[in-house]
């Protein structure tokens, strides 16, 4: 896998971000599979995903990132969805996914965006979140609990990643 030099978060040298990869390479993933990659950074997980046949949406709210997503993607042979239009999508627009992976460490940015990943995954749709710091830990658990049932919390390297269910 190719990345270019990154000026966004994402490229797989922090070590949240390489235990969610190994969290995503333990899941079954195929073709039948639509993931969003919430904000996707420099798109890694959701090429990762896309290597094995899945369904990719990537959304970031950094143009930058959508950027590097594009050219990463590109680099890699990997067909990846965005907002062609770089105009905002309405949450109620994007076609609901199995799977949503995000790596986020604002506490601030997850509460307010909590209830647009909840609206982006169907019935029974399984989200993945990691990268907050390890201190975090409770007050991440209780915002996820609002909206998700918590199945699995994994510490790979001293980070927390959860696994929860729609």
């Amino acid at each position: 896998m190719t990345l270019r030099r990154s000026t966004v978060f994402g490229t797989g040298g922090h070590p949240a971000t390489r235990a969610m990869l190994l969290k995503i390479l333990h899941k079954e993933l195929d073709e039948k599979i639509r993931v969003i990659d919430f904000w996707c950074g420099s798109g890694l997980l959701g090429i990762i995903c896309a290597k094995f046949g899945c369904d990719v949406f990537h959304m970031d709210d950094n143009k930058k990132a959508m950027i590097e997503a594009i050219e990463n993607g590109l680099l890699n042979q990997c067909a990846i969805s965005i907002d062609d239009q770089n105009e905002k999508l309405k949450i109620e627009t994007i076609p609901k996914s199995d799977l949503l992976i995000t790596h986020q460490a604002s506490l601030s940015k997850l509460k307010r965006e909590i209830p647009a990943i909840h609206t982006l995954l169907k019935s029974g749709g399984t989200f993945m979140l990691s990268g907050w710091h390890p201190s975090d830990h409770r007050r991440v658990k209780r915002q996820v609990e609002e909206f998700f049932e918590i199945e699995q919390v994994d510490d790979l390297n001293n980070w927390p990643i959860i696994t929860a269910r729609k």
